[in-house]
């Protein structure tokens, strides 16, 4: 679902998981971009039919689907 990281200073693009958040060009904060055509569908059917918790928004978050979560139920 993420498509790639940009830069929010110089716009240097680069590939998800080949950095973690500084830019290889200017050391600036890199953003997700998201593949938004691909995330619709899969996102629409989490949501509607995912767990109660904050796993529902996996689809959704720049974190690989393997990182651990807390067992702690919000709200």
């Amino acid at each position: 679902m993420i498509r790639e990281l940009e830069c929010m200073a110089c716009a240097t693009r680069v590939a998800y998981g080949e950095h973690d958040n500084a830019c290889p060009a200017c050391g600036d904060i890199l953003d997700v971009v998201f593949d938004y055509d691909a995330l619709a569908d899969t996102a629409l059917a989490s949501l509607k039919s995912g767990p109660t918790d904050i796993r529902r928004y996996l689809p959704l978050l720049p974190v690989p689907e393997e990182a651990p979560l807390t067992p702690l139920v919000v709200g």
